[in-house]
């Protein structure tokens, strides 16, 4: 019998834990990794229980996004 991929992801109160303790200061990849599901879940999740990122996260997230390898960084 195959095996089949699975689409969606069932949260329960563990995974809502997890997610509130790693959120305000973990990118979304490492807690999809210990969760098991994808970045975007991840994303999504947080949006509906209202969670934010740390003020200290942000500043750390804008800071390589304009500058990890050149994808948003203006051409002089």
């Amino acid at each position: 019998m195959e095996k089949t991929k699975k689409f969606y992801t069932i949260w329960n109160d563990e995974k809502d834990a997890i997610l509130r303790k790693m959120y305000p200061n973990t990118p979304n990849g490492d807690i999809a990794k210990v969760i098991g599901c994808s970045d975007y879940t991840v994303s999504l999740r947080a949006k509906k229980l209202g969670l934010t990122r740390s003020p200290d996260y942000n500043q750390y997230a804008f800071k390589g996004r304009y500058t990890h390898k050149g994808r948003y960084k203006k051409e002089l």
